[in-house]
Formats: structure tokens, sequence, C-alpha cells
């Protein structure tokens, strides 16, 4: 119970200044539109009051979606400006309400869109490539190995301590899967595709990966050499090249 008291408390300055800013704002709406115009408005100068409230309480939703850090500031209360800028804010979104909601629902919808694509073509990249390595572990008979109680080649070995730190992270995140797509390295290294396809160019330089078109089906995937994969199987169990 004292958890919420403590809550409503924090809230109720809050949403007093939503109130009488979102209220000030449709009121500077109605005395600035034109007689005939705020006549076809229902409740009158009242009409514009409730609709500037109902667009401020949506300026929390709107500063999230620009990372603004001015609600944060104002609930810790520690800068007294930044409630007169949320207020300012509250009484915008007042004074222009139908274009604000019309504008900031664009935007959640925009953003949620968004989302949902990235989600769907992050799942797609995943799903493809599990297929590709079932189909390739189907159609290879023998798979390559690496013992890691033997010692490297010393070429082997200065290889793989010639290996930039984003090599490496490809190499490793290659060792994961049989073969792998660009896109499915880049989302899990958390680097750009273009990091991705300069790192494995200078990896099959190195004789360390190779290009794949296996099954027939002209896909361009990346897997290991044998050397690659002893390399691989090191830098996992982090031992010395």
């Amino acid at each position: 119970m004292a958890d919420v008291i403590s809550f409503l408390e924090a809230l109720l300055p809050l949403s007093l200044t939503i109130l009488i800013a979102g209220g000030l704002g449709g009121i500077a709406a109605f005395l600035t539109t034109s007689k005939t115009a705020s006549t076809q408005v229902r409740f009158g100068i009242t009409g514009f009051a409730m609709v500037g409230i109902i667009a401020a309480f949506t300026v929390p939703l709107f500063l999230s979606l620009l990372q603004s850090n001015i609600l944060s500031e104002v609930k810790s209360g520690e800068n007294s400006e930044a409630y007169l800028i949320f207020g300012g804010f509250c009484i915008l979104a007042g004074f222009s309400a139908k274009a604000f909601l019309s504008t900031l629902s664009d935007r959640v919808i925009n953003e949620l869109t968004n989302k949902m694509a990235d989600g769907q073509e992050r799942a797609e990249v995943q799903i493809q490539e599990l297929k590709d390595n079932l189909a390739y572990q189907l159609q290879m008979k023998e798979t390559a190995t690496a013992d890691q109680n033997s010692l490297l080649s010393p070429k082997l070995s200065q290889t793989g301590r010639s290996l930039s730190d984003l090599e490496k992270t490809v190499l490793s995140a290659l060792g994961d899967l049989a073969v792998r797509t660009i896109d499915g390295i880049s989302q899990d290294c958390g680097i750009s595709r273009t990091q991705v396809e300069d790192a494995v160019a200078k990896l099959i330089d190195r004789k360390l990966a190779t290009h794949r078109s296996p099954f027939g089906t002209g896909r361009r995937l990346v897997s290991l050499t044998e050397d690659g994969l002893e390399l691989a199987a090191r830098l996992a169990a982090s031992a010395i090249l």
C-alpha cells in the first residue's frame, strides 16, 4: 500500500502539469480559431480543452520516441527548467491536438512496423542458415574435426597469431555452423555486413575459409577449411596458437 501511495505522489505533479498545460493549449487553440470553425467542435471551448488534455497525455510517449531525458529530469525534480520545457511540450500538444495525435499515431505505427519487419528478417536469416546447415551436413559424409591437444604446424600457428580481432571474431562465428551466410555472421557478431565481407575475404586469402554453393541452389555460403576449423576450435577452447 505504501508503494502505491508513493507512486501516486510521484505521479500527481506530472499529471497536474499535463492537465493544466494541455487544457491551456486547447483554450489557446479555441481563442485563435475562427468563430465559424470553433462552432463546429462539440462543447465549444470545453471541447477544445478536453482534446488538448488528451493530446498532452501522449507527450510522454512522444518524448520516449525521441529518446529524450526530459521526463526523467521532471520526475527527479533536480532540474526546474525541465518542468517548464515539459509544460511547453504539453501546451504545444494541446494547441495542435489533432495534428499532434495524427502525427504521433503515424510515428508509433511506423516504429512497430519497422521492428516487426526487422524481427521477421532476423528470423528468416536464422531459419535459412539452419536449413543450409542441415542440407550441408546430410550431403557431407565426413566432417573435419580438430584435435585440440595436437600441436599446430608452425605456418598455421603463425597465421593464427597474425589474425586481427575482427578476423578472429568472424572465424569463431564461422566455426559455430558448417556453412554460414554473411547476414547471419553480421547479426551474431553485431558488426556490419561490409566488415564481415572484408574479414571473410581475408580469411579466404589465408586459406582458412572458402565459398560454397551446395545443393545446386546457387546460394553463396561461407565455410571453414580444415585449417580454419582447427584454428576456430583452438579459439573456442582458448588454446595457445
